[in-house]
Formats: structure tokens, sequence, C-alpha cells
């Protein structure tokens, strides 16, 4: 049950979000913090208010007021006998009257309890979600989101069950069907940093498979890890400063690293529910659920995602708060962390957005033998499953008078991506990811996932002639870092006849022409 205060407190902010002053809700929220007792969806807010049909008569009026505040006043201002004036010409036109049959009584609504059900409750007093669904921003949330029973971040942030159509499409979108599961190395994989010194900042891959998760995730932790608002300027030069001095060394504490990991995920699920609301899947303690009406041979139990309790935010701190109560189920060492993650990033971009930002509309995010597909990466890097990594959108002419829409990058990106099939001129990355706006990059080689980085954001101008980047590869198990000095202007070191490493062919997609020092590292061929 919510206190009187946090009702309160929750009541003032749904009015200053409704009247749009932000700057007075973002004081308010730094000089009283939203907690797990907050509520910032309006339905439970309203449903705990016992106001529901409050809010519909409202909804109902030809000039509806805005917030609950307003409307609660109005209620009592009418008990009063007088006038409400906050509604202008149309309130003029509303009389005091007696309390009637379906009205809601003063006294229940300052009680911060949730209504009981009876055998003889009426159907106008049981309203419908839809009821005050228009009054709330839930876009852009895809229908079977909407249909799957909805809770925002509200006073323990509750929670509500998979049902079998959101777990079948759920699969289907990864697979092509709902009787496969994932293979053993993506149910051993959870999120665990390296412990080797210098290394400290890695996540380790423990087999071949989820290495496209890993290694987007892996990107936008070093983003946090070197470049966000948490680390203050003098930080980022002390490890500039230590470039030169300490072998080029990257060391973060615990506390650090989980922090970027928490802000890194959060800073996904919120990018792939387009800014307006993400969901966690966490798995229930409960004993495995049986769904009622599976049809035999169309659904497999794999005895996890039936058990999967689904959680929805409306605001990135919430969806924070979220991943810190539950990073437990993401950090075990012997659980299913990367699923789970896999699971959050498609329901907060919502099952029929994932299938519409797709070339083929059948396609799935999981390839052959456990490998992510282009899309998975690109949900996760870019918050679209888009299928190609080219700027914009390409009508393609296959004869006749049809055309087929082939789906890129749109926008350039927080972190970049190249590829060796653009070397082999089998795709085109656009600008988009070659210059994001942090120096690091997914590297796709070989059907293998790894990461490019630099702490220097003036490579990204390419006025730099000479420079650093580090590589790491979660699944290669490094015992030390990877230094790679470029050097613009040269054709490379190698012989005709000499192997060259394809990461070296990697890099020469950005930087035409360069050359690649390894510094005395044995080059990966």
């Amino acid at each position: 049950m919510s206190s009187i205060e946090e009702l309160s407190k929750s009541l003032v902010r749904e009015y200053l979000s409704r009247k749009g002053l932000k700057k007075t809700l973002s004081v308010l929220d730094e000089e009283m913090p939203r907690n797990s007792q907050s509520i910032s969806n309006r339905q439970i807010l309203a449903k705990t208010m016992h106001i529901e049909y409050l809010m519909k008569k409202n909804k109902e009026d030809s000039v509806p007021l805005k917030t609950m505040i307003e409307v609660m006043t109005q209620y009592f201002v009418r008990k009063g006998g007088a006038v409400s004036t906050s509604g202008a010409t149309d309130d003029k036109k509303r009389k005091s009257r007696p309390l009637q049959k379906n009205d809601v009584e003063p006294s229940r609504i300052l009680v911060a309890m949730p209504p009981k059900a009876t055998a003889t409750t009426k159907k106008e007093d049981s309203l419908l979600f839809e009821d005050i669904e228009d009054e709330v921003d839930i876009s852009p949330a895809p229908r079977l989101l909407q249909n799957s029973g909805f809770r925002g971040a509200g006073s323990s942030f509750q929670g509500v069950p998979i049902d079998l159509s959101t777990a079948m499409s759920l699969k289907s979108i990864i697979f092509g069907n709902a009787i496969t599961f994932f293979n053993s190395e993506w149910q051993r994989q959870s999120f665990v940093f390296c412990d080797i010194c210098n290394l400290e900042y890695g996540l380790v891959q423990f087999k071949g498979g989820p290495c496209g998760l890993l290694a987007s995730l892996q990107a936008y932790v070093l983003k946090h890890l070197l470049f966000t608002e948490h680390k203050p300027r003098q930080y980022i030069q002390l490890i500039n400063y230590f470039y030169s001095f300490c072998q080029h060394t990257f060391r973060f504490d615990e506390r650090e690293r989980r922090r970027a990991l928490l802000d890194a995920m959060a800073d996904i699920l919120w990018q792939c529910g387009g800014g307006q609301r993400a969901c966690l899947a966490r798995v229930s303690s409960s004993e495995q659920r049986s769904f009622v009406g599976s049809v035999p041979g169309r659904y497999k139990s794999d005895r996890l995602t039936e058990r999967l309790t689904l959680m929805y935010a409306d605001t990135k701190a919430d969806v924070a708060t979220l991943l810190k109560n539950n990073i437990s189920q993401f950090e075990n060492s012997s659980g299913n962390g990367a699923i789970l993650f896999l699971y959050c990033v498609i329901l907060s971009r919502g099952l029929e957005n994932v299938m519409l930002d797709m070339d083929d509309s059948k396609g799935r995010l999981m390839g052959m033998h456990g490998y992510c597909t282009q899309e998975m990466v690109n949900l996760i890097i870019t918050g679209r499953a888009s299928s190609n990594v080219f700027n914009g959108e390409i009508d393609l002419d296959t004869g006749g008078s049809k055309t087929s829409l082939l789906k890129g990058i749109e926008k350039r990106c927080d972190v970049g991506f190249l590829s060796l099939f653009e070397h082999y001129g089998s795709c085109q990355v656009g600008s988009f990811l070659k210059s994001p706006k942090y120096p690091i990059w997914l590297v796709c080689s070989e059907s293998h996932f790894t990461v490019l980085f630099s702490s220097d954001v003036k490579i990204l101008d390419d006025s730099k002639k000479r420079f650093d980047l580090f590589y790491y590869d979660g699944l290669a198990k490094q015992d030390e870092p990877i230094r790679l000095t470029i050097a613009m202007g040269g054709e490379g070191k190698h012989a005709e006849k000499d192997l060259i490493p394809p990461l070296e062919l990697c890099i020469q997609t950005k930087w035409k022409r360069c050359s690649v020092d390894w510094n005395d590292t044995e080059p990966l061929l």
C-alpha cells in the first residue's frame, strides 16, 4: 500500500507533467527523488485513488479537465454546493446535485487500497483500461503490448505474467516458430566482467553464439565508462595522461562497472522504446506456469519463457530503478541473462514494431547455429531491427510494377559498426554507423562480433593522422589489452603474399589506405 505522502507526490507530478511544467517537475524530482513507491502511470494512480469513475465522467465532459487534482477538486467543490471556475464556459453549465448511486464517496478517494471485487459489482463500476486510454501517452507501443496488461512503473513495479500469445510471438520473432528455444551457449550466458588486470571493462563471452548481443552491450558499457556525464572532465584527462606512462591501461572498479552496465542497459531499452516506455522481463520465483489453451505442436515449453513477469516503465529513471532492482537476474553466472535482455529489448521495441522494422516481415533475429542476425544487432545498437547498415531506405526495383523497400539506419548512432563484408563488397556501411557520436565500433568479421574503441573523440573528425584504437574480444580469452596504432596515408606494411588480418581490412573500410601497427601483439588472423 502506498503511503499518503507518496500518493500526494505522485498526484503533484501528474499535475506538473500534464500542465507541461517540465522545469518545475525536474526540480521536484531533484528535491524529492522518486522511489519504489512512486506511481508514474495514470491508470494505476487513478485506480489506487479509487477515482476511475470520476475520470470517466470527466472524459465525457465537453471540456474535460486535464489533471487528477483538478478532477478531485471539482468533485469536492460540487459536493460543497459551489461551482468550479477552472472549466470556464463549460463549468457554468454544471450544477451541483445530490450524490448519485454511482458516484464515488469522498471517503473512498483518499484511501490507498486496491478496490475489492464483489459478486454484486455493477458493470458501470468495473471500468476498463480503454476508458481513459487516450489520456496517457503509450506510443509507440504495439497492440500486442497494449493488450498484454500494461502496468506502468507503479508503487511496487508490479508486473503481469506473460500470456501465451505474447510468448508465441516473442519466440517466433527470434526463431521463426514457437517450438524452438535457445541453444546451450545462450542459456549459459550472463553478464560477467573480466577479472584480468587492465581488461576489467570487458564482458566475458563463455561460448560462441551470443557475441552480437554481448558486443553491442559492451559498446554501450564503454560509452558510459569513458564518456558520459558520470565521468568528470578531469577524469577523462587523467586517463589520457596515463596513456603515455602506463602502457595505455584502463582501470575501473566494481562500482564503476556495475553503474556502467546498468546505464548501458537502460540506454538500450529506452532507445528501443522510442523514449516513451521500456519493458523489463524477469523470471518469476513461482513454479513454472502452464499456458491454458496452448496448441500441441505450436508452442513448446522451455521452462523460462512461461515464467516471465513483464514490468513496464514510462520514464527512463524508472527503467534504471527496475534494472537495479533486478540486476542479479542478468549477472547470475548460472542464469539466462543474455536471453532475458534480448526479451527486454524486443518487448521494449514492441513485437509488431520489430516485425515492421525488418525488410522481410517473416524475418527473424536468430541465425544459424545460434548466431545473431544483423537485425538483432541493429535493434540493440540503434533501437530498430532494420535489416541493413546503409543510411536511410532504398527502393529496390524488382521488375514490373513492384518495388521492395530496403530499410537501413535512420540517424547517427551513439556507437558505430564496421564489417568485413563491406571489404568484400557484400554490403555498404553508411556514415551514421561509420562516424558515430562516440569513438566505439562493433566489428563484424567472419560471423563474429567484437569491439574497437578509443577515448579520444577527436579521431571522429578524421583530422588526426595517427591515433590508437583498442580492441576487445570477449570470447578470445585475452590476457592483456590489444593496442593498435593507426597511421593515415600509408598502404600498410604487408608484402603482396602476406595474409592481411581481417581486423585490418575492417579498419580500412573506415580509414582508407591506413597502416595498422599491432605494437608487438601477435596479429589476429
